[in-house]
């Protein structure tokens, strides 16, 4: 009977580390959250596998921009595109109005020396962030000093007979460390910015839950290995 009660509680331990490594599988591997493959270097070929969304104000058809927001446990990755379908009208980077939310936390972001990009010339900037709180202020406000930010000026021609257009686009990868979290714990991450469009991104955070419980689980069936034998010894010194 007491051989029987180890092996239950050594399956109930490996089932626990099983079932949850499977479903930490299935969470990193998410393919609207897959942050395999980007590099921040200047050059987007990269975002293309990734979810876009069209960003627009209203019934601007015209003006049309992609975004695109991931996340994983350390870090932010954003993609602007200001015209990928025309390369013309609005173009230029905006610089300021990026307004980031982590769970309760309020960021809002400017791009700095965003200006007079030259065509095929990645740019490294830096980003200003500003923490909102109920008071109206928040613990940061600061530069970035371990963000990769990259802008860079694209020529396009998708308008036949226009002639050529260019776009500029952006990337970054926020380390959640700037702004003084220490990971996302499967929270909400969004980012909007209305002088661009009313549309807001979301895209939950990374965790470490489904780990965390898969060894305990291996622990206590390896706690019970251990200690039934020693149970065991002693109650036959007693009985001596």
């Amino acid at each position: 009977m007491k051989k029987l009660i180890v092996a239950m509680l050594v399956l109930l331990g490996l089932a626990s580390f099983s079932v949850t490594t499977n479903v930490q599988a299935a969470v990193t591997s998410n393919p609207t959250n897959d942050t395999t493959g980007i590099k921040i270097d200047g050059h987007f070929n990269d975002w293309k596998d990734k979810p876009i969304t069209d960003i627009k104000s209203g019934n601007d058809d015209y003006n049309i921009k992609h975004e695109s927001l991931l996340a994983d446990q350390n870090n932010i990755y954003f993609y602007l595109n200001m015209s990928p379908e025309h390369g013309y009208g609005y173009s230029t980077i905006q610089p300021s109005g990026y307004e980031l939310t982590v769970g309760d936390k309020q960021f809002s972001l400017t791009v700095q020396n965003p200006y007079n990009l030259q065509v095929n010339q990645p740019r490294k900037v830096n980003l200003q962030i500003w923490e909102h709180d109920k008071a109206g202020y928040g613990k940061v406000n600061k530069v970035t000093t371990k963000a990769d930010v990259y802008l860079n000026r694209i020529p396009i021609n998708v308008d036949k007979g226009v002639g050529q257009g260019y776009t500029e686009e952006m990337e970054f990868k926020l380390p959640l460390s700037e702004l003084g979290i220490t990971g996302t714990t499967s929270q909400e991450i969004t980012m909007t910015n209305r002088n661009l469009g009313d549309q807001t991104l979301h895209v939950m955070g990374g965790s470490t839950g489904p780990v965390v419980l898969a060894i305990s689980g291996f622990a206590i069936a390896l706690f019970a290995v251990i200690k039934m034998p020693k149970i065991n010894e002693l109650r036959k010194s007693l009985h001596e």
